[in-house]
Protein backbone atom coordinates (compact mmCIF):
# COMPACT_ATOMS: atom_id res chain seq x y z
CA UNK A 1 0.00 0.00 0.00
CA UNK A 2 1.51 3.20 -1.03
CA UNK A 3 -0.49 5.43 1.00
CA UNK A 4 -1.60 7.75 -1.79
CA UNK A 5 -5.72 7.71 -0.98
CA UNK A 6 -7.34 6.32 2.06
CA UNK A 7 -8.94 3.05 2.92
CA UNK A 8 -12.35 5.33 2.43
CA UNK A 9 -11.44 6.92 -0.96
CA UNK A 10 -10.23 3.71 -2.48
CA UNK A 11 -13.72 2.19 -1.85
CA UNK A 12 -15.33 4.47 -4.25
CA UNK A 13 -12.58 5.43 -6.29
CA UNK A 14 -13.12 5.13 -9.98
CA UNK A 15 -10.36 2.62 -10.59
CA UNK A 16 -10.89 0.67 -7.52
CA UNK A 17 -11.95 -2.05 -9.62
CA UNK A 18 -8.97 -2.26 -12.65
CA UNK A 19 -6.96 -5.59 -12.67
CA UNK A 20 -3.70 -5.07 -12.28
CA UNK A 21 -2.60 -8.58 -12.38
CA UNK A 22 -4.39 -12.18 -13.54
CA UNK A 23 -3.84 -15.33 -14.48
CA UNK A 24 -3.32 -16.02 -17.56
CA UNK A 25 -2.84 -12.88 -19.03
CA UNK A 26 0.79 -12.73 -18.88
CA UNK A 27 2.88 -16.18 -18.75
CA UNK A 28 3.93 -15.58 -14.98
CA UNK A 29 2.07 -13.64 -12.78
CA UNK A 30 3.52 -12.04 -9.21
CA UNK A 31 1.64 -12.60 -6.27
CA UNK A 32 1.64 -10.78 -3.38
CA UNK A 33 1.26 -13.15 -0.02
CA UNK A 34 1.70 -12.41 3.49
CA UNK A 35 0.33 -15.45 5.56
CA UNK A 36 1.09 -16.15 9.81
CA UNK A 37 -1.41 -18.92 10.62
CA UNK A 38 -2.82 -19.28 13.63
CA UNK A 39 -5.46 -21.48 15.45
CA UNK A 40 -8.99 -20.64 14.28
CA UNK A 41 -8.00 -18.59 11.35
CA UNK A 42 -10.75 -17.99 8.83
CA UNK A 43 -10.16 -16.66 5.57
CA UNK A 44 -12.15 -15.01 3.20
CA UNK A 45 -11.80 -14.81 -0.65
CA UNK A 46 -14.95 -12.89 -2.49
CA UNK A 47 -15.57 -11.02 -5.53
CA UNK A 48 -16.86 -7.54 -5.79
CA UNK A 49 -20.34 -8.52 -5.78
CA UNK A 50 -19.77 -8.41 -2.00
CA UNK A 51 -17.78 -5.90 -0.99
CA UNK A 52 -20.13 -3.25 -3.49
CA UNK A 53 -22.88 -4.57 -1.13
CA UNK A 54 -21.56 -4.90 2.46
CA UNK A 55 -19.09 -2.89 4.25
CA UNK A 56 -15.71 -4.53 6.22
CA UNK A 57 -17.21 -4.63 9.22
CA UNK A 58 -20.55 -6.13 8.73
CA UNK A 59 -18.61 -8.77 6.58
CA UNK A 60 -16.13 -9.37 9.38
CA UNK A 61 -19.17 -9.40 12.19
CA UNK A 62 -20.67 -12.36 10.02
CA UNK A 63 -17.63 -13.99 9.22
CA UNK A 64 -17.28 -13.85 13.45
CA UNK A 65 -20.41 -14.92 14.81
CA UNK A 66 -20.92 -17.00 12.72
CA UNK A 67 -18.63 -20.50 13.49
CA UNK A 68 -19.40 -22.70 10.44
CA UNK A 69 -17.78 -21.04 7.22
CA UNK A 70 -20.68 -22.37 4.97
CA UNK A 71 -23.45 -20.69 7.20
CA UNK A 72 -21.25 -17.38 7.18
CA UNK A 73 -20.81 -18.10 3.07
CA UNK A 74 -24.70 -18.20 3.01
CA UNK A 75 -25.75 -15.02 5.10
CA UNK A 76 -23.48 -12.64 3.27
CA UNK A 77 -24.63 -13.54 0.07
CA UNK A 78 -27.96 -13.12 1.47
CA UNK A 79 -27.11 -9.68 3.24
CA UNK A 80 -25.42 -8.70 -0.65
CA UNK A 81 -28.53 -9.37 -2.29
CA UNK A 82 -30.53 -7.96 0.11
CA UNK A 83 -28.43 -5.11 0.16
CA UNK A 84 -29.23 -4.73 -3.91
CA UNK A 85 -26.93 -7.36 -5.76
CA UNK A 86 -25.86 -5.93 -8.38
CA UNK A 87 -23.10 -7.88 -9.67
CA UNK A 88 -22.38 -11.42 -9.12
CA UNK A 89 -21.71 -12.40 -5.52
CA UNK A 90 -18.61 -15.15 -5.05
CA UNK A 91 -18.09 -15.89 -1.73
CA UNK A 92 -15.47 -18.61 0.02
CA UNK A 93 -14.06 -18.98 3.41
CA UNK A 94 -11.42 -21.40 4.66
CA UNK A 95 -11.09 -22.44 8.45
CA UNK A 96 -8.06 -23.77 9.56
CA UNK A 97 -9.06 -25.88 12.87
CA UNK A 98 -7.57 -25.47 16.07
CA UNK A 99 -4.64 -28.12 16.41
CA UNK A 100 -3.96 -29.66 19.67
Amino acid sequence: MRGEITKEQAKHHPNRNYITRAMGAEETVKVDVIIRPYNGEKILLCSDGLTNMLDDKDILEVVKDLPDPQHSVEKLIEMANEAGGTDNITVAIMERKQVI
